[in-house]
């Protein structure tokens, strides 16, 4: 049971493609002075125009920042790509009388982790593709992530084949 308390971090968790980040994006627009919009390490490409709130490390990097300080860090794709979110970072935001929002990996290491670590202050919400089957929502995952233009034919199939990890 939770205790009534503040909240003060905002989470988006869902499959690759579904838009997470344009939702977390317009919210911060909206309300840029009361949010702080947490970045993420991640092993994974990023074009820094499209993926500001990401930051292109290699493997060898992310484990030296991750060994420094408290993260929560994941592995996605069938564990080809690690993303780590700043714990210290969430705080310090908090300190300074910010709401975080955040887009994170669903599963138990991602968001599972933040309300293990948050609880009450935090809240958390699922996106999914289409209310329908999970072929439905594989094709228009399909189609948003080959709309969009950033990954190769090849990386969205690999993003689709592991969507049962999200």
């Amino acid at each position: 049971m939770c205790i009534r308390t503040k909240r003060f971090l905002f989470s988006l968790s869902g499959p690759y493609g579904v838009g997470k980040d344009t939702l977390l994006d317009a919210i911060h627009k909206r309300y840029p002075e009361r949010l702080h919009r947490i970045r993420a390490l991640t092993t994974r490409s990023v074009d820094e125009r499209v993926d500001r709130w990401y930051e292109s490390v290699s493997l060898e990097e992310l484990q030296h920042r991750t060994s420094k300080g408290r993260w929560i860090v994941n592995g996605q794709l069938g564990g080809s790509v690690t993303y780590a979110t700043s714990i210290d970072e969430i705080n310090s935001a908090h300190d300074s009388g910010l709401v975080c929002i955040q887009s994170i990996f669903p599963g138990p290491d991602g968001a599972g982790k933040l309300r293990e670590l948050f609880g009450c202050s935090l809240l958390s919400i699922g996106i999914a593709a289409a209310r329908e089957s999970i072929d439905v929502q594989l094709a228009v995952l399909r189609e948003r992530l080959t709309r969009r233009g950033r990954d190769p034919a090849e990386l969205i199939n690999v993003r689709l084949t592991h969507q049962h990890e999200a």
